[in-house]
């Protein structure tokens, strides 16, 4: 998994069009007058998703889930996330955030994936 800086020189490089130097990628500071605010934005949600990972890693270890399965609980809990980062409310059982949520869970139950592992993910998502 890459580290949080790793992503954001990945976006700098992608977003400049150019190869960055390995120093210049490195810092958090804009390079060749970035906008700072989105860039502060950015490194915010990447970290949050770092987090996420993490989170959702430490879960699949506890209930010594197969490591090969982990890119599937990873793309639904990431999954989760964009939806909450959309606005959508995780609060109330008929929410559309946990009606998305329960859709996903059947597809990926379908898939072969856990419904235990797969409700930690949801609670790891929705919590504040």
């Amino acid at each position: 998994m890459k580290s949080a800086l790793d992503r954001v020189a990945a976006f700098r490089a992608k977003m400049q069009g150019e190869a960055l130097s390995s120093a210049a990628s490195r810092t958090l500071l804009p390079v060749n007058g970035e906008d700072t605010e989105s860039m502060n934005a950015f490194i915010t949600r990447v970290g949050q998703v770092v987090a996420l990972e993490l989170q959702i890693k430490q879960l699949l270890n506890g209930l010594g889930t197969s490591t090969i399965l982990y890119p599937c609980y990873m793309a639904f809990g990431c999954g989760l996330w964009a939806l909450k980062m959309r606005g959508l409310t995780a609060t109330g059982p008929t929410s559309i955030f946990q009606t998305e949520a329960n859709v996903r869970k059947a597809i990926w139950v379908g898939r072969g994936l856990d419904p235990t592992a797969l409700e930690g993910i949801i609670a790891i998502v929705t919590a504040p």
